[in-house]
């Protein structure tokens, strides 16, 4: 992936091209999405009322009975597909499962429950982990899915810090879109893990920085603007200059 914009705090995030193509806050975590048949990097779509590409996939509902979201909705993306859902499902599966090995890297309280310990424990062969990844892959599938049949992407980029899971998530989320996606457009829409990682959306914020100063004019400091000139030296013409 070459950049993405971020949508919301840990979320995916899509830059839009000028056919317009994916946007997931992405999500809790980072995604892109490419157009099919682009062989260019993605232009940002601007609305009127922002300037840029502030939609919210992360904000779409998934579950219309599921926990209740920051937001004020109930079953967004966001609040099923995450750091903080998985981390809940954990601790849901755990009282099924007291012999998790999740309970003896964390027993001490000196190791965290958090997402490195989850990826340990899986890695490990723990059932809890392995399971509550398995069901967060499930619900990215479903919002990948709903992404796809609405925008056709060619390319999904999985990026932010859930993806250093993803060799347990997108083996769900790709089985998930198979089902759910439109056949003619899942079968030729790829996933893949962003080669950002966990700093997607911070790439994003760079991508939308760059691009904003190499795409429009700008008014931009002269160089005889940048020393200290005499007060009435200093004129708006003189100190700024336009930059096509």
């Amino acid at each position: 992936m070459s950049h993405c914009v971020p949508t919301w705090p840990n979320g995916f995030a899509f830059p839009c091209s000028s056919t317009m193509t994916a946007t997931p806050p992405l999500w809790p975590n980072a995604t892109s999405a490419w157009p099919k048949g682009s062989r260019t990097s993605p232009t940002l779509w601007r609305t009127s009322a922002w300037g840029l590409a502030w939609s919210s996939a992360g904000h779409t509902t998934i579950d219309p009975d599921g926990p209740l979201c920051r937001c004020g909705n109930r079953g967004c993306w966001e609040t099923l597909a995450s750091q903080r859902a998985l981390i809940e499902r954990v601790g849901e599966l755990r009282r099924s499962h007291p012999s998790s090995i999740l309970d003896q890297l964390t027993s001490d309280g000196t190791v965290p429950l958090n997402l490195a310990t989850i990826l340990e424990a899986a890695q490990g062969g723990d059932a809890v982990a392995v399971e509550a990844l398995r069901q967060t892959g499930t619900y990215l599938g479903i919002g990948i899915a709903n992404l796809v049949n609405l925008l056709n992407p060619g390319l999904v980029a999985f990026g932010g810090s859930l993806s250093l899971a993803h060799e347990f998530l997108l083996p769900a989320a790709r089985e998930v879109v198979q089902q759910r996606a439109m056949a003619e457009l899942s079968q030729t829409t790829q996933i893949v893990v962003s080669s950002f990682r966990q700093d997607a959306c911070v790439m994003g914020g760079v991508a939308l920085v760059l691009h904003d100063l190499l795409s429009r004019p700008r008014l931009v400091p002269s160089a005889q603007a940048s020393r200290t000139p005499a007060r009435d030296e200093l004129t708006p013409k003189s100190a700024l200059r336009v930059v096509p």
